[in-house]
């Protein structure tokens, strides 16, 4: 098990940024899929 220190404020990553804005944007589109069934 591989220790990971969370610093949030000391470095920023865009790559990990933009993987998280494409999750959260296919997450509300499977809920919105979900809605409609």
């Amino acid at each position: 098990m591989v220790l990971y220190e969370f610093r949030p404020n000391q470095v920023f990553d865009p790559k990990k940024h933009m993987l998280d804005v494409v999750a959260k944007q296919y997450l509300e589109q499977a809920t919105s899929d979900v809605h409609h069934l």
